[in-house]
Order: C-alpha cells, then structure tokens, then sequence
C-alpha cells in the first residue's frame, strides 16, 4: 500500500490475522496519506479485540485528518474492548457516516447505547445479535438502543439483524419498529431543515440582484 492510494480497500472474507490490521492501521495513523475512504474487514474469522483497538486508536491518533467514510467489521465479534475503542474513534472522526460494528452480544448492545451518546457524524449504522444464546439482546438493551435514537444521534438508517431463532419474536418486532420510527423522523427533519437551507439561500440570491 503506497502513498498515492486513495480510495476503497476491501479486503472482507480474506484469512488475515491482526497483525494485517495493525499494518493497515499504520497508514490510517499517518496525517498525510490517509486516503482510505472504505474500509472492509467483514467475515474474517481470526480477528480478536485487537482488530478493533488497533483501527480505532489509529483513527483517534489521526483525528481530524482521516478521509474514512464507511467501515465494516460485519460478521466479526471485536468483543467490549475493541467495540469501544472503534466508536470512541467514530466520536471523533467527522467523514465516518457508515459503521458496521459486526456481532454484539447484549453488554455489547449496552456498551453501543452509551458510548455513541451525541454522535453527530453517523448516518447509517449496522450490527448483528451474538449467536451465543446466554448473550441474546434483552429487553433492557434494546430500550437502551432506542432511547439512544430517540434524541442522541442523526442516524437515520440503522439495521440490527437478529439470531435467526429470534427475528420472529414480539420483542424483536417491536425493536425494529422502534428503529424505523424514530428514523424516520431524523429523515424527516434532515429534509426540513434541507429545505429551509434552500429557501435561505434562494433568498439570499435574491436581495443580492434586487
């Protein structure tokens, strides 16, 4: 990888090993040639937490300069300490609209529900539910996740995919009801206060010929 590169670096379903992540993550740190606009770690079994430590600090160390717009780590449990560092960088990092934080177990989806607390850079958010049936999402998780939409963030597109032994359920229903609806109105507000923009500045234009 030179310095030149700029642009998507898909590497998902490949057999690296965390070592890959900390060389990827080097070029992510370095001010001037982060050029990385996609980043593409799904379904790659070996990664631990150290996948996500070493992605998110290199994100956290280059803040303000990352030009990272999508992220993923679908299919991938980076466990609580590798979860955490990647939405603290998410925090901080104003390009990042998409993030796929891969497999949560129910303390994950807490974890998730606090720390992303007044993110104002996420648009699209995805994860999945832990396939370790001590650690399916609660009810106390998903209220948690909820409130987080509610009044904290801008995502307006959030796709949580369930166990397939508990999409069905009342419980997961009603969590994506939720989901749509409280997304649909950032929608819906993002719209309006596009369009009060546009009026402005057609009104601007405007006084300026007259």
């Amino acid at each position: 990888m030179n310095d030149k590169f700029e642009g998507p670096l898909e590497l998902e379903d490949n057999n690296l090993t965390d070592l890959a992540v900390l060389a990827i993550s080097e070029v992510l740190r370095k001010p001037k040639h982060s050029n990385i606009t996609k980043l593409d770690l799904s379904e790659i079994p070996a990664f631990t937490h150290k996948a996500g430590e070493y992605i998110g600090q290199a994100l956290l160390d280059n803040e303000g300069n990352s030009k990272l717009e999508k992220l993923e780590f679908k299919g991938v449990s980076l466990g609580d300490r590798g979860l955490l560092r990647i939405i603290d960088a998410a925090n901080k990092t104003p390009t990042l609209e998409k993030l796929n934080v891969g497999v949560l177990t129910d303390n994950g989806l807490m974890l998730l529900s606090q720390r992303l607390t007044g993110n104002n850079y996420l648009s699209e958010l995805e994860f999945s539910e832990t396939s370790d049936h001590q650690q399916y999402w609660t009810g106390e998780a998903m209220r948690m996740f909820c409130d987080l939409l509610k009044s904290s963030t801008i995502l307006k597109k959030v796709k949580a995919k369930f166990q397939d032994c508990n999409k069905k359920s009342d419980a997961a229903e009603d969590f994506e009801d939720e989901i749509d609806f409280y997304t649909d109105q950032k929608k819906t507000q993002i719209k309006k206060e596009r369009g009060f923009e546009e009026r402005m500045r057609s009104c601007d234009q405007e006084s300026m010929f007259q």
